[in-house]
């Protein structure tokens, strides 16, 4: 089979190949279409090209375009995508760009449609349509927002814009003049609350949410007064058409000079007849509008469908990549198919049942609703189901169509198409080409007799394949009504939906605190909280905290809490030991936010044995807090070692490898003391440890061995682990600044493990084969040192000790000897003995196999 699809490739090749196109022409391919061909050619071995058709009404699934409830809150991510508007007013919320409080003003800017944009002064705080004074919201009937308590300001996205002075004004620390927000609409609110108890009765909705009414600008070309080149020349309109064009070329990269100048003088025309004036009951309206937004990572293709669906528009390309768009209306076709161009059809009578639709249930967006997605009177075919014996329904989600008039004249469209007459497929040899870019075509059948269902048919192409194989264009087809264009608005329009009063919205009960149990997971502190509500089962649940005595407030959403009434909520990670203020609320599935709770304070404090709290005290130290993953293999670190009995004996402890290096110089037995400072810029590397070179880099504890508490001249050790087989003289592990007297050398030039212990006279002799592992010496009296590797004892030596060695604490150092052997672990304390030893060696193995150092 591949070689026959080459081969018919090759046939349409050699067509176009000709010295000239007479070949095509003799077989009634006009020469505008010859080049055509070669693009078609060139796919070589792939058996179809699709010829790409969007039909706005012709899907029964369309890809997915925000509802226009989504614009009523506002995005909350650290990137969010950028938002486009397309044709008339849209209601907006944007995206959070700065939310913070300062004192009892909370400060909101959010980013709304991409500029150049314009207002239509409608505002809204949650799911109230508020009115502005003043650049100030009026006060509510029942005293909401009284006193100017919520000021808006808003910029157009203009290319360089000005930033918010109120806002730089009211929150210097995190708001500055270079915050402009160039070629981005915004809104700024400034709210400011009274005393606590009236905040019910300014903001019964909670935490004021704003949204605005707005609509885009796009080129239209049709106006002279505008320049394609220049964004401040363009205008608002609700034209799908022009949408579409302005879409292709400046949000999804067609290329104007070769795609769309070509075809203007067409495009004008589908343009023009979307603006025309048609009848409605009381009136007349153009006949195909547009109205709506989208975020920027959405799928053109759904922005392609939601434009053509409002006009029931029809767009493809023709074969030099023109676009060709028509609105829809019938038009006589100019090509035709007859007997002696078919090569093959398929043409069926009716729907199969499953397929069969009757009723069209139509939504439309609605201004009149507060911008929300509205049901008008669905379109019944009454023949149909009285036929059927049943209504079979589907739904017509027609998002970005602003009146309820034209959602009708849409869903009769819809219809005439789901209940059409016949449908199928034709086969043409490449005089089918002709037809590229022809919503409708006209066939002309013998094959079922003169009067037959196809002998003279008008149809809809609803899709194009190149069948290579075959050398065949291929139409799917319906036939076409040519009365799809009548509209009698006084029996057909329907009823408006009703516009009922907007009443006062009931205050939402604020939510209660009944517990909160703080709790340790992978050594973080976490929050339970138990807290009652509603017994409804539409509600979100948010909580946040704050430390005690702060403004600024961490939020939380919990959009998976199943409970009603009495619900639990659990917490991110929240700071350890400390005295956090603490609110829960929640979102209905209106999209109403509860006033906040009551405020309750927890010291923050889990109850915790001795591992915990000492796992938290050495986290409350760093300035990068390790995964929860890290916290977990240091907190078996330190039960592994007080479960042994060696935690009690150690003065510090030093985890080298982890995961930052400021972690690495904290004392882990006692985070706030004996902190290492870095001196001649050692080396770190993550989870491997510190490295010095030789001639100035250390580490300095800050103190003495003097200051200890279990570190004594008859009564101690120290130890270090060594990343790599260094054997230097010089290499001193650790300790002190001012002697050698207590110190620890893994491994001299001479293969030697060398200390010494507390004493003048140092202890050399026991050969070891590297320096890697970890290396200790252990003093329990004045007469005898003991010399451990990886836990086991290599040599026991008696020795005399004379004092402890001068100076601080050092580590890659002692004395003037500096070292170049990489450490993962260093530290001292009291005498181990030989099962300790052998426990700590143990502990320490399981922590850096657990990081990957070992």
């Amino acid at each position: 089979m591949a070689e026959f699809i080459v081969a018919a490739a090759g046939q349409v090749g050699a067509w176009v190949g000709g010295a000239t196109y007479s070949g095509l022409t003799s077989v009634g391919v006009s020469s505008g279409l010859a080049g055509t061909i070669s693009m078609y050619a060139a796919v070589g071995a792939a058996s179809l090209s699709v010829v790409g058709i969007y039909a706005g009404l012709s899907l029964a699934a369309q890809p997915s375009i925000p509802k226009p409830e989504a614009g009523r809150r506002p995005i909350r991510q650290a990137r969010p995508p950028r938002i486009y508007g397309v044709g008339d007013y849209s209601r907006v919320a944007g995206a959070y760009m700065h939310r913070e409080t300062s004192g009892n003003t909370l400060g909101v800017v959010t980013a709304l449609m991409e500029g150049p944009a314009e207002f239509s002064g409608a505002y809204y705080l949650n799911d109230d349509p508020v009115t502005l004074s003043g650049g100030y919201v009026t006060e509510g009937a029942d005293g909401r927002f009284r006193g100017n308590l919520v000021q808006i300001l808003t910029r157009q996205g203009l290319a360089t814009e000005t930033a918010y002075s109120q806002v730089v004004s009211a929150f210097p620390d995190t708001w500055s003049s270079s915050h402009r927000g160039d070629g981005v609409s915004s809104l700024a609110m400034l709210a400011t609350h009274t005393k606590r108890e009236k905040f019910n009765i300014e903001f019964p909705n909670g935490e004021p949410i704003p949204s605005a009414v707005q609509r885009a600008k796009c080129y239209d070309w049709r106006d002279e007064t505008q320049n394609r080149s220049n964004p401040t020349t363009w205008k608002a309109t609700s034209n799908p058409i022009v949408w579409l064009v302005h879409c292709e070329w400046a949000r999804f990269g067609r290329s104007w000079d070769r795609c769309i100048a070509p075809v203007l003088d067409a495009l004008t025309v589908e343009a023009n007849y979307c603006d025309a004036s048609v009848a409605k009951v009381g009136g007349t309206e153009a006949r195909y509008r547009c109205a709506g937004w989208y975020p920027a990572d959405i799928e053109p293709d759904a922005v392609r469908q939601a434009l053509l669906a409002s006009c029931d528009g029809w767009m493809t390309t023709d074969g030099r990549g023109r676009l060709v768009i028509k609105a829809g209306r019938y038009e006589a076709p100019t090509f035709t198919i007859t007997g002696e161009h078919l090569e093959g059809y398929v043409w069926r009578a009716g729907r199969e049942a499953e397929e069969d639709v009757n009723e069209l249930i139509v939504s439309f967006t609605s201004a009149a609703h507060d911008y929300s997605e509205i049901q008008c009177d669905p379109w019944r075919d009454e023949d149909a189901i009285t036929a059927a014996g049943k209504v079979y329904s589907e739904n017509l989600e027609l998002t970005w169509v602003p009146s309820f008039s034209q959602a009708r004249r849409l869903a009769k469209r819809k219809m005439s198409r789901l209940q059409s007459l016949r449908s199928g497929q034709v086969r043409v040899g490449i005089y089918g080409l002709n037809g590229l870019g022809q919503r409708y075509i006209r066939v002309q059948n013998p094959d079922l007799g003169p009067t037959g269902s196809m002998a003279d048919v008008v149809c809809e192409v609803t899709g194009v394949e190149i069948d290579f194989p075959s050398g065949q264009v291929v139409f799917d087809i319906i036939q076409a009504d040519p009365n799809i264009d009548a509209w009698n608005p006084a029996t057909e329009e329907g009823a408006a939906p009703v516009v009922g009063d907007r009443a006062v919205p009931e205050a939402l009960a604020a939510p209660a605190i009944t517990g909160i149990a703080p709790f340790f997971e992978a050594g973080q502190t976490r929050l339970e909280i138990t807290a009652t509500g509603p017994s409804r089962n539409d509600l979100e649940w948010a909580t946040r905290w704050r430390l005690t005595g702060t403004t600024t407030w961490a939020e939380e959403s919990h959009t998976d809490v199943t409970d009603v009434g009495t619900v639990t909520l659990v917490t991110g990670v929240v700071p350890g030991a400390a005295s956090l203020d603490v609110q829960v609320a929640y979102i209905t599935g209106g999209s109403s936010l509860s006033p906040w709770s009551n405020t309750v304070t927890t010291d923050g404090q889990a109850p915790t044995g001795p591992v915990d709290v000492a796992l938290q005290a050495w986290l409350d130290e760093l300035e990068v807090q390790p995964s929860p993953t890290q916290a977990g293999r240091v907190r078996t670190l330190i039960e592994s070692l007080m479960d042994d009995g060696v935690w009690a004996e150690l003065d510090a402890l030093w985890l080298h490898a982890g995961h930052h290096e400021q972690a690495g110089r904290v004392n882990l037995v006692d985070p706030e003391s004996l902190r290492l400072s870095p001196f001649g810029s050692p080396s770190f590397t993550a989870y491997e440890g510190f490295t010095g070179n030789g001639t100035t880099a250390y580490l300095d504890a800050g103190a003495a061995l003097s200051t200890l508490a279990n570190y004594a001249q008859n009564d101690a050790c120290m130890f270090a682990w060594g990343m790599a087989n260094v054997a230097s003289n010089t290499a001193y592990d650790i300790g002190t600044a001012s002697s050698i007297d207590s110190a620890l050398r893994a491994r001299t030039a001479a293969g030697n493990f060398a200390v010494s212990a507390n004493s003048s006279t140092g202890l050399s002799g026991a050969l070891v084969g590297d320096s890697l592992g970890l290396f200790a010496w252990d003093r329990a009296s004045s007469g005898t040192v003991v010399r451990y590797h990886d836990g086991a004892s290599v040599a026991s030596t008696s020795n005399t000790s004379t004092g402890l060695g001068g100076g601080n604490v050092t580590v890659l150092r002692s004395n003037t000897s500096y070292s170049t052997r990489p450490l993962g672990v260093a530290g001292l304390g009291g005498s181990l003995g030989s099962t300790k030893q052998a426990a700590l060696h143990a502990a320490l193995n399981t922590y850096l196999t657990a990081v990957g150092a070992v």
